[in-house]
């Protein structure tokens, strides 16, 4: 199939995936790996300066992260580099390093699952991204579950020393 013809197929998918709660069942391993990330990744070959594209592979490759050279974050990262008011982009980096940083901190006060310094960085990372999204009720409610989880993280840090 022509590569116009699967990044056709890959936008479409990924409208469905919108609306679609269970995307495990809308698009299963096997199409990922063999269809949309291949896909993505020639997308990018022959437009190194699609955010879209890179935008995609990260959101494809968070149950496949094996699948390809760039992490999710990297892949989001490299995004909002190429189009700096990509929204999708910068909301899902920020969703991903709160559920990240969520799950470090889930034994907390007792434990802290990874190194907290790493996501203290991330969380700075995230507040400064944050700060491209348009303005919603819900960024507000975000950064400040963020800036709750950075305090966290200083604090654990701090208990250490």
């Amino acid at each position: 199939m022509p590569l116009v013809d699967r990044r056709a197929f890959v936008l479409a998918l990924t409208e469905q995936r919108k609306a679609f709660s269970e995307t495990r069942l809308l698009c299963p391993e096997p199409l990922v790996t063999r269809l949309v990330l291949p896909t993505l990744k020639e997308w990018i070959e022959g437009d190194p300066n699609s955010a879209t594209a890179y935008f995609l592979l990260g959101t494809y490759s968070l149950g496949s992260p094996a699948a390809i050279r760039e992490t999710p974050s990297e892949c989001f990262r490299k995004a909002i580099a190429l189009d700096p008011k990509h929204q999708g982009a910068r909301t899902a980096f920020v969703s991903l390093v709160s559920n990240w940083v969520r799950y470090a901190q889930h034994e907390l006060p007792f434990a802290y699952i990874g190194p907290a310094q790493e996501d203290v960085m991330a969380l700075q990372e995230a507040l400064f991204v944050l700060r491209g999204l348009d303005k919603t009720p819900q960024r507000t409610e975000i950064e400040d579950e963020l800036r709750n989880m950075l305090g966290a993280a200083e604090s654990w840090l701090a208990s250490r020393t």
